[in-house]
């Protein structure tokens, strides 16, 4: 509930460009109303009744427009807060399920090392991860694009041995070794999305981070890449028939461009995805 509660923090310290827009036009459209009034009563001496009378008419519907567009824009932001405070806490709830229910599988698994159930319980550890990467994916979609970022020093050589166990269905490679400010939390989305990316599309029994200065390149051993270089990282572009919602790779844009990265897709010698990550500056 701290994690919901903290994006609706977020959220309410929003700039509301539209209530901005809004009250400009208003101010702007009555003020200018008032002096088209104001002139018509100065310059005529005739029919001086009828000028105020469609003056304060057309005064009175402008400014009740714009009160009114600010009230319904009112309405639907606050419509929006409440999806979003349902969504935030729905998503941390099921996470937090899924991660129990993950630990126990990983748990499960062990036990069962070298028994013919043991493919069952790690075909539930990625189950899992794959569910608990699509509510994370879920959830920071649904945010703001001006989330806040918390940058921290990580070491990645480290950080991708811990979270490499929740793969069993394909070798995590790491080579080298370098320290970066980041996100965490954004990093772990951007490193599971890439990962995932390689199982499902490439159909890879391994992935390799090679990791040097400011650069992470990822490289993987699967199916040659068949769509088009240029559209990956577009939202919901699916290169394949089954691909599924086609956000993986526009988080891992997206967000590394909230952390400082540049993100390059390219080709292997193999006719493989490779996707280079460099940060410019942190």
């Amino acid at each position: 509930m701290k994690f919901a509660a903290t994006i609706l923090m977020k959220e309410n310290k929003l700039i509301d460009w539209k209530i901005i827009s809004a009250v400009i036009w208003l101010v702007f459209t009555v003020s200018l109303a008032s002096w088209w009034l104001a002139l018509g009563l100065k310059y005529s001496t005739e029919k001086k009744t009828m000028i105020v009378t469609e003056g304060l008419t057309l005064i009175f519907f402008v400014a009740g427009g714009g009160v009114a567009l600010i009230y319904y824009i009112l309405q639907e932001r606050k419509r929006n807060f409440k999806l979003n405070q349902f969504f935030a806490s729905a998503n941390h709830e099921l996470k937090t399920y899924m991660a129990s229910l993950r630990l126990r599988a990983e748990g499960l698994s062990e036990d069962l090392e070298g028994k013919p159930e043991a493919e069952d319980a790690s075909k539930i550890v990625s189950d899992t991860v794959r569910l608990e990467l699509q509510l994370e994916n879920s959830l920071i979609f649904s945010e703001p694009s001006n989330r806040q970022v918390f940058l921290e020093e990580i070491d990645l050589a480290d950080y991708l041995d811990t979270i490499k166990e929740q793969w069993p269905n394909i070798d995590v490679l790491v080579e080298g070794s370098t320290t970066l400010k980041v996100d965490k939390r954004m990093l772990e989305v951007i490193t599971k999305n890439l990962i995932q990316n390689a199982i499902v599309h490439a159909k890879a029994p391994s992935i390799r981070f090679s990791l040097e200065g400011n650069k992470i390149t990822v490289s993987n051993t699967g199916e040659k890449f068949s769509g088009e270089l240029d559209r990956l990282g577009q939202m919901f572009y699916r290169h394949q028939h089954q691909s599924r919602s086609g956000i993986g790779l526009y988080l891992v844009q997206t967000l590394g461009q909230s952390i400082n990265f540049k993100t390059e897709f390219a080709l292997s010698k193999d006719g493989t995805l490779k996707i280079i990550m460099e940060q410019i500056d942190a």
